[in-house]
């Protein structure tokens, strides 16, 4: 979703993922001006933008786990050096 959201184009994903996770990196890609649709359901299309820009997201709850994985691949993919993780707390 990170490289199709910049990609030329239409990118359609089939038999896509449908946990929360997903649905909320979707969610904060939107947030910063992404253009995708089906998020949570079985077929995701994204049409890609010129640029995202800044936004300030907060993160499900449950998506905590899976922040330290997506947040840096976010910040590669997106190349927004702005983007800052702030007011995480871990728990086992």
């Amino acid at each position: 979703m990170m490289a199709a959201a910049l990609a030329d184009g239409e990118t359609v994903l089939e038999n896509a993922a449908r946990e929360p996770e997903v649905v909320d990196l979707a969610n904060c890609l939107i947030s910063m001006g992404a253009n995708i649709s089906g998020a949570g359901s079985d077929t995701i299309t994204i049409t890609g933008v010129e640029k995202l820009h800044g936004a300030e997201y907060r993160i499900l709850r449950i998506a905590l786990k899976a922040a330290p994985f997506w947040l840096p691949l976010l910040q590669l993919a997106v190349a927004l050096p702005c983007v800052t993780q702030e007011r995480t707390f871990w728990t086992q």
